[in-house]
């Protein structure tokens, strides 16, 4: 009756709708008709609507359709999972035609502007790639321009976006702009100064080294894909409680690649020496301490060399 109902609704506003009994149905037409939206039940025959949604999220041809939730199951514990699942809304059942209709506009007017900064930022890049062919003589060894990506996170960096959410939009935009054998690896923090809490997403990067206040020194390690070079991303985060006078630092890996003679685990267990040693310094000077240490006085640099200290 309900799925009756809904077809009436939708189909009466000029919205063109496919119905399925199970989630494994409801998976092979999203595949086959590429929806730009999915309603769906937790209680199903079979799978549950949660598995389904899963499942759906897991499969990069199908991972950005967002997905309402509709059921009976009205209670804070069920509603947090649908979201975590990847669910986009919730909406208790019995359904009301007219809810249903405004929160399926709402989410399909998201998904649009989400394309549309998609394109923009996709022809931002083309734009900068171009360019860097015109001038370099080797430009498929800059893939990507840095201010580009900085811009394309700028825009995610926002109380809207998780740090999830804002990885794997630049991954989305890079999948489309990076041959197969590019990548980008990167690392996400965002400090949310009320709360103390801190939030990092990995992804094929280096860990983040945390120092305490007190001197102790903590090596955050994450594991997760590279941007661009799956379609399925896969990353990690990591949330850490930090106080007044503690401090993080981010590295590439062209700064303990640069350590004489050292392997990367013993170039980041340098790092971190060096970071702990210099923790009383002033911010600025302690990271020009730092590298100087950890590149021994070498004038080569064969890769890019960045450390970025912040203190809480």
């Amino acid at each position: 009756m309900n799925v009756d109902l809904l077809q009436y609704v939708l189909n009466a506003e000029g919205f063109r709708t496919l119905r399925a009994e199970d989630g494994a149905v409801a998976r092979r037409l999203s595949l086959s008709e590429a929806p730009d939206l999915i309603l769906l039940d937790v209680v199903m025959p079979g799978e549950s609507g949660f598995e389904t949604c899963a499942a759906l999220k897991s499969d990069p041809r199908t991972a950005d359709i967002p997905i309402i939730f509709l059921s009976a199951l009205d209670d804070v514990k069920s509603k947090v999972r649908g979201l975590k699942a990847g669910g986009v809304d919730f909406v208790s059942k019995p359904v009301h035609g007219e809810e249903v209709l405004a929160r399926v506009r709402v989410h399909l007017r998201i998904r649009e502007n989400n394309r549309s900064m998609m394109r923009e930022q996709q022809a931002r890049l083309e734009q900068l790639r171009d360019a860097q062919r015109a001038i370099l003589v080797q430009p498929e060894d800059c893939p990507a321009a840095t201010a580009a990506v900085k811009a394309l996170l700028r825009q995610y960096s926002s109380p809207v976006f998780s740090p999830e959410d804002a990885m794997r939009g630049v991954d989305a935009v890079m999948r489309q702009m990076l041959s197969d054998e590019q990548y980008l690896t990167a690392s996400y923090a965002r400090l949310n100064r009320a709360s103390g809490r801190l939030t990092v997403v990995g992804a094929g990067h280096p860990p983040l080294i945390v120092i305490r206040a007190a001197g102790n020194a903590e090596l955050v390690e994450m594991d997760g894909d590279p941007l661009g070079s799956f379609g399925a991303l896969t990353l990690q985060s990591r949330k850490l409680h930090v106080g007044p006078g503690d401090r993080f630092y981010m590295f590439s890996d062209g700064l303990i690649e640069a350590i004489p003679g050292s392997g990367r685990r013993e170039g980041v267990s340098r790092l971190v020496e060096a970071c702990v040693a210099y923790r009383k310094a002033p911010l600025r000077s302690s990271v020009e301490a730092i590298v100087a240490i950890v590149r021994s006085g070498e004038d080569t640099v064969a890769d890019d060399l960045l450390l970025l200290g912040v203190e809480v």
